[in-house]
């Protein structure tokens, strides 16, 4: 058999191993420390991340609150609002019927005073819808045909014609009764 004969002072391999061991073993376990460290950092750093963001989610949370219950306030405003706009279309409609459906008799009723000549007494006029008659007493009955024009000459009326004329005596004095009047 072969002797092996170290020519070269060294330690055994047996013995280096046992030195050096410890040292690798410590450095592995300090390895594993250091490694187990910046695990526990960053967990916990995602922790405090995790904790931030559950904080924003609670505000906007309670932020999400308060928005629905102002949205809900608004709605039911704008409800009533939009039931008050309703009324009031509804009372200008009415109001603008009316306005409509109104009849301006005042013109008509100032032409007739202006145009009548002293000699025309009215007794009575009326009107219904465009049309008016005038019940009047003419004393003088050349005046007739100028209070027809004068009426003609305002220019407001379609047509201005007497449908109507008695002759009566009253006092002596010979009066025509103008009954009808158009407009």
């Amino acid at each position: 058999m072969l002797l092996r004969v170290n020519l070269v002072p060294q330690k055994p391999t047996a013995e280096r191993i046992k030195r050096v061991s410890p040292l690798i073993l410590g450095g592995l376990i300090l390895l594993l420390c250091a490694l187990f460290y910046l695990r526990v950092g960053h967990i916990n750093s995602q922790i405090n991340k995790s904790q931030k963001e559950i904080k924003i989610v609670e505000e906007t949370a309670g932020l999400t609150d308060m928005l629905t219950s102002q949205i809900a306030s608004m709605e039911s405003q704008l409800a009533t609002l939009k039931e008050k706009h309703t009324t009031l279309r509804e009372s200008v409609r009415k109001a603008e019927g009316i306005q409509a459906e109104k009849n301006y008799y005042s013109i008509p009723l100032q032409d007739i005073s202006t145009s009548l000549p002293t000699s025309i007494k009215c007794k009575k006029i009326s009107f219904k819808g465009t049309n008016g008659v005038i019940d009047a007493v003419a004393i003088n009955h050349q005046d007739i045909p100028l209070f027809i024009s004068n009426l003609k000459d305002k220019g407001r009326y379609s047509s201005v014609e007497f449908k109507d004329v008695n002759k009566e005596t009253v006092k002596g004095i010979d009066q025509l009764i103008l009954r009808s009047f158009s407009q």
